[in-house]
């Protein structure tokens, strides 16, 4: 697939690429490709005033050298713009040494190895999911599957028990539709929320993250509660609304280019490579920010010490000099290099558990309903923190429900 309209054919006023936003309605469009490659070539380095002033970097060389020198490049004023108004994230919005103390702890319960055991319970919640609405032959595929899938999933592995995980899906989707910015509100009432299980697993440990978060070692001493709950909120944020949004960006580009469809349909093992393939081009989260520590000189432009810089992974995921044809959607693309789980320190943790969450999603859905149809009238998008899908109205020759329980 290539992009809708020629780049070259369109007129970016030179305000549209000066005053850049992120959340601007030429990022947030249903093909942002035209513009962010004229905002790439124009402006490797630039620098807007919206949100109250930013440099931002836009290609793939200069967002991965910033993400791999936290030395200069600094998470601890926050990553977010404008900022999320609670208090700091960890480990996101740490640096090392700081940084690895609270993430290290938790890499092994996200490795290959380690989120491999979830893949039952994956295909069952998929598959129970879908029997939900399979005898209809119609649905919504972002309420009933792409957004529940990963609360059902995540809540155990974070420890919220069943009847809670419905209010945690809504605080995650929430948060990263937060419009013009943070819902302050979700994440107060999440935070709450987990500080009453902070309390409860007190008592009653468990083997879950808020008991392993809760016991985390920070460089000799223990975590406070006041580090437990902000990490706490950004795991659930992370594991949750991330991996929605990747979901019902992948199944509309399916429904949209039928002949793709068919191709994973034709041979599954393609599957792998598609989802790799459409987090590049449909990156959720499309930024995040940096201060630096010292001045810098970045293709002579000369950035101070406490400036922010944004780092534009959306437009370094079609970076000519990292990727062949970066307009083309390609699933046998390799290498595949791309940012849409970040690089270097910082790289998401659940990585892996999202990938085989979306590889185990389309791999079912291709199996069980093959010829589902986007009502493209009816698709509602959201443009926040996370670049996401409302509603994702469809149709289907209906089926067999396949679980008995």
């Amino acid at each position: 697939m290539t992009s809708d309209t020629d780049p070259s054919t369109l007129d970016f006023s030179p305000e549209d690429l000066e005053q850049f936003d992120h959340r601007g309605p030429m990022c947030m469009a249903e093909d942002p490709r035209p513009f962010l490659r004229t905002l790439r070539e124009k402006c490797p380095v630039g620098h807007t005033d919206a949100h109250g002033g930013y440099h931002f970097f836009t290609t793939y060389k200069d967002v991965c050298a910033a993400e791999r020198n936290p030395q200069v490049y600094s998470s601890a004023s926050g990553v977010a713009v404008p900022p999320h108004g609670l208090a700091m994230m960890p480990p996101i919005e740490y640096d090392p040494p700081m940084q690895g103390a609270f993430r290290s702890p938790l890499i092994s319960r996200f490795s290959p190895k380690g989120v491999s055991q979830f893949e039952p319970a994956i295909r069952r919640t998929v598959h129970s999911l879908i029997d939900g609405f399979i005898e209809r032959g119609n649905a919504d595929f972002a309420s009933e599957l792409s957004l529940p899938l990963p609360a059902i999933v995540v809540s155990p592995v974070l420890g919220v028990p069943d009847e809670d995980r419905w209010k945690v899906q809504e605080w995650a989707k929430r948060i990263g539709a937060g419009g013009e910015g943070f819902d302050i509100e979700a994440g107060l009432a999440a935070a709450a929320y987990f500080a009453e299980l902070y309390e409860r697993r007190k008592i009653e440990p468990a083997d879950d993250l808020t008991t392993l978060v809760m016991n985390l070692d920070i460089l000799g001493r223990p975590i406070t509660k006041e580090e437990f709950l902000p990490m706490m909120v950004l795991l659930m944020t992370a594991g949750l609304d991330t991996t929605t949004s990747a979901a019902a960006h992948s199944l509309l580009h399916l429904a949209k280019n039928p002949e793709q469809r068919a191709s994973l349909i034709n041979d599954p093992k393609l599957i792998r490579g598609a989802v790799e393939e459409l987090l590049r081009v449909y990156t959720p989260i499309p930024v995040q920010a940096r201060t630096l520590l010292a001045p810098a000189t970045v293709r002579s432009v000369d950035i101070p010490a406490g400036e922010r810089v944004q780092l534009v992974y959306m437009t370094a995921n079609f970076d000519p000099e990292e990727f062949d044809d970066p307009d083309v959607v390609d699933f046998e693309r390799h290498p595949n290099r791309h940012l849409a789980f970040g690089v270097g320190a910082h790289r998401c943790l659940g990585s892996h558990l999202a990938r085989l969450e979306l590889n185990i999603l389309l791999e079912i859905v291709l199996e069980r309903m093959p010829d589902y149809r986007v009502d493209l009238s009816r698709v509602v998008r959201y443009a926040g923190v996370i670049r996401g899908i409302t509603h994702l109205p469809v149709t289907f020759t209906p089926g067999k429900r396949v679980l008995t329980s």
